[in-house]
């Protein structure tokens, strides 16, 4: 299933899902010009994403007492996979567990930039496509710099000593197991510049886009791991992240609640979240409504 062949031939399957949430999103009067919580609604498309890939159509879940067939979504499946005693699909996942704009909305001119690059690649009307995400540039120099600052699995997994060893002047005996704390080498000042900066423009020099990536070869840079236990789930969240999100800021306008501010504290864990949900407003900004539905 994760391999680029496969993953190409369910594509339209993913792209229902997004479709679905960008048209529930503008047609339903209960949520344009109303507060969304961006982590849920990401969460239930790339779930039903994920469904409609294994089986083919996503599982009509329902809270009693509700007409939207996906707002009870996240409830049932995370109480199904502890009944099940499996993992949140975040931990099968972890790219998936910050899927949030939040730096966004933090910095507007950022926001901005990555408007202007979506109406350049995409164009007012039209919708995202899979094949626009290559040249997107500086969204995925945006979502690079922000798995730099939140690492979604900050310690990584366990490793184990294969043979003694030493490191930085300590002996490390065989079996002792080992904690990868990538949080602190992303951060570390004499690695990056001004390493508490948010600044996407880092990953933008010219050779730079081929130095950071997903694969673990390059041990400045190791959001989701290296060699044969980094997260296996990679190559379909890297397309489903920047899909949906390119989607979502293509589609909408986001904005804050009057009165809120942004907190960005983090509730550690194996997989690192936001500790308050990021709610922000959606507003229409396709002039074509046809391209809603």
């Amino acid at each position: 299933m994760m391999n680029n062949a496969s993953l190409d031939a369910c594509y339209a399957l993913r792209k229902q899902e997004v479709k679905n949430t960008i048209r529930d999103l503008y047609n339903n009067d209960n949520k344009i010009g109303k507060p969304i919580d961006i982590g849920e609604l990401s969460f239930s498309t790339l779930v039903c994403a994920i469904q409609n890939m294994l089986w083919g159509e996503a599982l009509e879940l329902k809270e009693k007492g509700t007409t939207n067939l996906r707002a009870g979504l996240k409830f049932k499946l995370a109480e199904l996979m502890v009944l099940a005693g499996t993992p949140n699909i975040s931990d099968v996942f972890p790219m998936l567990s910050w899927l949030d704009i939040q730096e966004l909305m933090q910095h507007p001119q950022v926001m901005k930039k990555v408007q202007e690059e979506l109406a350049q690649v995409v164009g007012m009307d039209s919708c995202v496509e899979e094949f626009h995400l290559s040249r997107l540039m500086y969204l995925d120099a945006v979502v690079k710099e922000t798995f730099r600052l939140h690492p979604a699995v900050p310690l990584l997994l366990p490793r184990r000593a294969s043979e003694s060893g030493n490191i930085g002047g300590y002996t490390i005996p065989k079996d002792t197991t080992l904690m990868l704390n990538v949080w602190a080498i992303h951060r570390d000042p004499h690695l990056w510049d001004n390493p508490l900066e948010f600044r996407p423009e880092r990953f933008l020099n010219v050779g730079i886009e081929s130095k950071f990536d997903y694969s673990g070869n390059n041990f400045q840079y190791l959001p989701f791991g290296s060699g044969r236990r980094m997260c296996a789930g990679i190559p379909l969240a890297e397309r489903m992240l920047m899909f949906v999100l390119a989607s979502l800021l293509h589609s909408f306008e986001w904005e804050l609640p009057t009165g809120t501010k942004l907190n960005l504290s983090e509730k550690f864990g194996i997989v690192i979240k936001k500790k308050e949900p990021l709610v922000a407003i959606p507003t229409p900004r396709l002039s074509n409504s046809e391209l809603y539905h």
